[in-house]
């Protein structure tokens, strides 16, 4: 009581009180302080989580169409080799078929044999079948009338 009649005390006590609530609200407002930057972290890692998830998202996109993309020029691809592998069976049948029809050819050096018993023979100078019948027939003629 005798504090009561002071009356520098009951402003000491004031100051005091009002020295605890700064204190006491100081580490609330640090607090509030990190709770907000922490929020603000968690939201700046939301927003890139979103950011990444939907570049992946893209990415996948492209690489199914990607994908797409080359099956289908794999299959083109198969089908002309396919393609491509029939003409050269046919062409092989064919070298084959003309490399047998070469060797059954004449060669140059039969072709000239020939060509000197052509020579030789003359075969303008033989007779053919009319003239034979013709020449018989006069003959005949000639030793009838005889």
């Amino acid at each position: 009581m005798a504090d009561l009649f002071r009356t520098g005390a009951p402003q000491k006590e004031e100051t005091k009180k009002e020295e605890l609530k700064k204190e006491a609200q100081q580490p609330v407002s640090d607090f509030e302080l990190r709770l907000s930057g922490i929020t603000r972290a968690m939201k700046l890692l939301e927003e890139r989580y979103d950011s990444i998830r939907q570049q992946i998202r893209f990415i996948d996109q492209n690489l199914l169409d990607t994908k797409k993309k080359l099956e289908a020029e794999i299959k083109a691809t198969d089908s002309e080799l396919g393609e491509l592998n029939i003409e050269l069976k046919s062409l092989k049948e064919n070298a084959a078929n003309f490399s047998k029809e070469l060797k059954m050819a004449a060669k140059s050096q039969d072709l000239a044999a020939v060509s000197k018993y052509v020579e030789m023979w003359e075969p303008v100078e033989f007779l053919t079948r009319k003239q034979a019948e013709l020449m018989i027939e006069q003959a005949k003629r000639k030793s009838l009338n005889k």
